[in-house]
């Protein structure tokens, strides 16, 4: 992801699991479940949310988030992904909250 500055934005957010309630909504325990790529994928709770917090609905949004973008089931990538994660957010065009 060097030197795409403009290319991306990243998202700080807290891992969580169990029910969570939102306002209304109440989530979990199972994790809820995103479309990346035209695939389906689960993500926590707090990172859903803050997805959908952040979603544009007219344009399209690149949004680096660890649990998407690292392969957490992969502990060798997990390990040298986190160690590049201050590059990652660095490079950003901005860091969502």
């Amino acid at each position: 992801m060097r030197n795409n500055r403009s290319a991306y934005e990243t998202h700080s957010y807290t891992w969580k699991t169990g029910w969570e309630y939102y306002g209304s909504v109440k989530i979990g325990p199972q994790d809820p479940k995103i479309e990346c790529n035209g695939a389906e994928m689960p993500v926590g709770t707090n990172l859903y949310m803050a997805l959908h917090r952040v979603r544009r609905e007219d344009s399209t949004r690149v949004v680096w988030a660890d649990a998407i973008c690292i392969n957490q089931k992969d502990v060798h990538e997990r390990s040298q992904q986190i160690a590049t994660m201050g590059d990652i957010f660095r490079n950003a065009y901005s860091v969502l909250v």
